[in-house]
Order: C-alpha cells, then sequence, then structure tokens
C-alpha cells in the first residue's frame, strides 16, 4: 500500500472532522447499503448505480468511505484512485453535476473530514475550509431550450462555421440511440485524451442510464462508418453533455460541429428546458461558441496539511533516488533481501 494512503487512514486529531467520524471499505459491504436507505439520491446519482460503479472490476483502485455523526449517516463516498490523487466515482466525465449521496449542506465538510488527497468539482466555494490547497473557478455553461440557437451562434461569430457543416455533412446521416453507439463514443472518446481511469466505469454507468430511459446517442454516419458523436444524460428537465468525439480524418467535415447542432435540435424538439454544457478548464473554451458562460463551479483539492507535506516527501525522495549518482534498488538477494549498486 502507498504509503501516504496509510496516513490517510489514521485518525488525526486535527484533521478538522468536526465530529465525523469516517469508516473506510476496501470492498462494497451492507452497512454501506444501510446507510444509503437514510440518504439522499437523484436521478443521476443513484444509490443503485454507487453500488454498481463500486463493485465493478476496474484498472484503478477504488475505495468507499462511510461518514456518520451523531444523528447516523452523513454521506457514503466512493473514491477512485487516479495517479497520486482520488476522485469521486461520480467524476472523470461520469456525472458533470457531482451529486453524491450526502446530507444536504454537508458536502464540503465531509471531503474535509476524508483525510485523503481528494480532487472535487463542487458548486460551493471551498477556499474557507482549511484542508483545501488549491479552489479554482471554472466557467459553466449552459443555455435555455427556448433560445434562437441559430442566433446566439451569429452573435458569438460561430454560426458561419455550423453554415459549412451543414453543407459539407449534406450526405451524412444521423442515428439517435443505436444499439452500442454509446459506447463507441465513449471508448474513442477515452482513446483520444488516453484516459484508462474511469472509461470502463462510464461505459457502466451509460448502460445503467439507458436502462433508465435517461442517456441518449447522437451519432453522425457517413454510409456506414461513424464520424463524430455525442451523448447527453438527462436530468429532469435538463440534458447533460456527456461525451463527444470526431474521428480525425473527417474534421475538415465539421462533423462535430455538426453533430453538437443536430444534439441541440433534438433536445429543443423533446421540449427540455436546458441544455448544460458543463465546465471547463479553459477561459476561451469552444463550450462558449455553444453557450453563453452562467456562473462558476469550483475545482478544488482537498489535501489535510499531513497528507501534503507526505506527498511532497515522497515526491522529493523519488527525484532523489532517480538522480544520477544515487543509490537504487537493484536485483533481489538469494534470501528476499534487497541489494543495492551504486547508480
Amino acid at each position: 500500500m502507498d504509503p501516504v494512503e496509510l496516513l490517510e487512514r489514521l485518525r488525526w486529531p486535527f484533521a478538522g472532522s468536526n465530529g465525523i467520524r469516517v469508516t473506510w471499505f476496501d470492498s462494497w459491504d451492507p452497512l454501506l447499503d444501510d446507510a444509503l436507505q437514510l440518504l439522499p439520491q437523484s436521478q443521476t446519482t443513484s444509490h443503485e448505480l454507487l453500488r454498481l460503479l463500486m463493485q465493478s472490476p476496474s484498472r484503478p483502485k477504488k475505495r468507499t468511505a462511510l461518514l456518520t455523526d451523531e444523528a447516523g449517516p452523513l454521506a457514503v463516498i466512493g473514491l477512485r484512485r487516479r495517479k497520486q490523487f482520488w476522485e469521486p466515482v461520480w467524476g472523470g466525465g461520469i456525472n458533470g453535476r457531482y451529486s453524491l449521496p450526502v446530507r444536504e449542506g454537508s458536502l464540503l465538510r465531509c471531503l474535509q473530514a476524508l483525510n485523503a488527497n481528494v480532487w472535487v468539482v463542487t458548486p460551493d466555494d471551498p477556499s474557507a475550509f482549511r484542508s483545501i490547497r488549491s479552489a479554482v473557478a471554472l466557467p459553466l455553461y449552459q443555455i435555455p431550450c427556448s433560445w434562437d440557437f441559430d442566433r446566439y451562434w451569429r452573435n458569438v461569430g460561430h454560426i458561419t462555421a455550423i453554415k459549412a457543416a451543414r453543407n459539407r455533412t449534406r450526405s451524412f446521416h444521423l442515428e439517435v440511440d443505436r444499439t452500442g453507439d454509446a459506447e463507441w463514443v465513449i471508448r474513442q472518446w477515452a482513446n483520444k485524451w488516453q484516459d484508462r481511469y474511469s472509461d470502463s466505469d462510464m461505459v457502466l454507468a451509460a448502460e445503467h442510464y439507458l436502462r433508465a430511459g435517461r442517456y441518449h446517442s447522437f451519432v453522425l454516419y457517413d454510409g456506414s462508418t461513424p464520424t463524430a458523436g455525442l451523448t447527453l444524460l438527462v436530468d429532469d428537465d435538463v440534458v447533460l453533455a456527456h461525451v463527444t468525439y470526431r474521428a480525425p480524418e473527417y474534421q475538415h467535415h465539421g462533423v462535430g460541429t455538426r453533430v453538437y447542432e443536430l444534439a441541440f435540435q433534438w433536445a429543443a424538439e423533446s421540449k427540455y428546458a436546458l441544455i448544460d454544457l458543463g465546465y471547463s478548464y479553459k477561459s476561451d473554451s469552444y463550450k462558449v461558441r455553444w453557450a453563453p458562460q452562467v456562473g462558476n463551479v469550483w475545482l478544488a483539492n482537498f489535501a489535510p496539511i499531513q497528507i501534503h507535506v507526505a506527498r511532497a516527501g515522497v515526491r522529493l525522495a523519488r527525484k532523489m533516488l532517480s538522480a544520477p549518482g544515487s543509490v537504487r534498488r537493484s536485483q533481489r538477494g538469494p534470501r528476499g533481501e534487497t541489494q543495492l549498486e551504486s547508480a
């Protein structure tokens, strides 16, 4: 086990738990089901999906925290390892809203009580919490389906690209909710960005949402060849843009632009109230060409001081061991002891 992870599991009197008790589980336990019965859930973050995600085999490590206080269960938070930090299992592209089964108003103090190096996106500013190491405001983009889309796109200078894409894909056709298309979009997106941490969980979640009728795929075909795709997740009267991909060899045709426009038209014709494109790490994101910025969410890193210092120490030790002239481990001796040699 990572030495820093061992520190994360210890109880620190100064960690800021504020009366919250944290119990860790490396595998799913009936106690977690009992706690979930007393906690809220939403259409996009059901208790069933959380259980499926945490029980599903995956490349990255997972663990679950049960947080309680004197009133009973406070939260059940599933975490997935990504490099040297943890993220909520809802993250990594599964659900852009990051809703968690947490007692109302308790999310940020629960994240602090985890006593772990966690990165999360939250709608509330977390900078006042003492275990915060970083808190960055990210722009959020949404557009009402009642708007005149062409008028907005014309105002932001995007209509020319949209009209060009219409012309260049005139012979193409759109498939909506075709079997296998949702997984195709997710896998292609993961291959493009080399994301091997959450892609399998994303497919599992998509299958769960599909069964509930709340997940839709839009793939633009050139004959029998898929060229671009977009998936949408339904949350009441809002559709959340989930994953998008376009084949590089079809980029000149504007296939990515065209599939976006067609999905927008579908959402409006289906009488949804709002299209939520989520947040962006860039202030000049392509998303502003499709929808206006309506506010911010926060990308936050919770890491108590002892975890932050320990992680820095591990990085320094690794850097020193990899430097020229350092001592490194080579091969095992006959009884398993580590022999050392000078680099």
